[in-house]
């Protein structure tokens, strides 16, 4: 995928996560709103007040039809509102799934598993338009946003009417009031396919936290090339490893860098996902003060590596002697690539 098109897509997914965000309230608001207002006005005389204690007159047939139509009101608003919900949790999946994409320096070999999934999502979600949650998933947080208590008592009232209420034809017509719009909401939520959730088959990927702190571990491959030198110094506190190095009995020793004393070009390939994992490597020594060439020791292969933070830390399994000098890029570097 282009990366220019990546950012152009991920900024249009945010607008449309924003979007759907204010339809949402806005729908939520003149549904709650719509629906109060003819609660208000149909049972503002349901309580009568005589001189000794109110007196509640509910239900009535015309109490009980006004609260039917404030029902209806409110299903279809919910339906609304679950629709600008759907969208904001379809374009947040696409918006993350780009953004993870994008967080990427270019060539990382992560990149590709995440595209991949990013094709996937977007197939799903974007040209098939399907949900990427459950259908009762989205009802349920749509009711715990907005509507669960207000629809509660609603259907209350309405169940109240059902019971008390004489059964003549007003009361056949309220029925058929209550029935047919709900059935048809449902309906049409069911068969809409902006509801409808799909589940997509995606590859492992890896721990965006983990990549973002460019941390990366390997065991195979040979993205850093040519074989690398880790120096120590003759006259530092690591001047003993020259002893464990000549020792053959020595068939593993752990090793660790900070990135100062890495040259430009491993601190290059490693940041941009590059992997020492079965790398060749040469122990040798030097005099960090000075351009001498360092001494080479023992040779080696990388069995396990990690780079978390700046800092280099590998297991090298210890292979035969070695013998001759390797020229140093700069003072101070103790890890650095043999020329070819």
């Amino acid at each position: 995928m282009n990366r220019d098109w990546l950012k152009q897509f991920y900024d249009q997914c945010g607008r449309e996560v924003s979007l759907a965000y204010n339809v949402l309230n806005q729908t939520n608001n003149w549904g709650i709103t719509l629906a109060s207002a003819v609660i208000t006005l149909a049972l503002v005389d349901a309580v009568r007040t005589d001189r000794s204690s109110p007196t509640l007159v509910y239900p009535t047939i015309y109490h009980w039809l006004a609260v039917i139509l404030a029902w209806t009101i409110m299903v279809r608003f919910f339906v609304r509102s679950a629709l600008a919900l759907t969208n904001m949790y379809r374009w947040n999946v696409l918006m993350s799934a780009t953004g993870n994409l994008l967080s990427l320096p270019d060539g990382h070999p992560a990149a590709v598993v995440l595209q991949r999934n990013l094709a996937r999502k977007m197939a799903a979600y974007l040209f098939r338009w399907r949900s990427p949650e459950g259908g009762l998933k989205i009802v349920w947080n749509n009711l715990k946003l907005m509507f669960l208590w207000f629809q509660l008592i609603l259907l209350a009232l309405i169940v109240w009417g059902i019971v008390a209420l004489k059964k003549d034809a007003l009361y056949w017509v309220g029925i058929g009031l209550l029935i047919v719009p709900t059935v048809l909401e449902v309906y049409w939520y069911v068969t809409y396919r902006a509801f409808r959730y799909e589940r997509v088959q995606l590859e492992p990927e890896p721990e965006m936290a983990e990549v973002w702190m460019t941390e990366s571990h390997g065991r195979a491959g040979t993205d850093v090339p040519r074989c690398t030198v880790f120096a120590f110094c003759r006259g530092g506190p690591y001047r003993h490893v020259g002893a464990l190095l000549a020792n053959h009995h020595v068939g593993w020793l752990p090793w660790s860098y900070d990135r100062a004393h890495l040259s430009p070009d491993i601190v290059h390939a490693l940041e941009s996902g590059g992997t020492l994992g079965g790398h060749a490597v040469v122990f040798a020594s030097r005099d960090s003060a000075t351009m001498e060439p360092a001494t080479l020791l023992r040779r080696g292969r990388i069995d396990h590596f990690s780079y978390v933070r700046g800092t280099l830390k590998v297991t090298v399994e210890l292979l035969d002697a070695v013998q001759g000098t390797a020229p140093v890029p700069s003072v101070g570097t103790l890890c650095f690539m043999l020329p070819e």
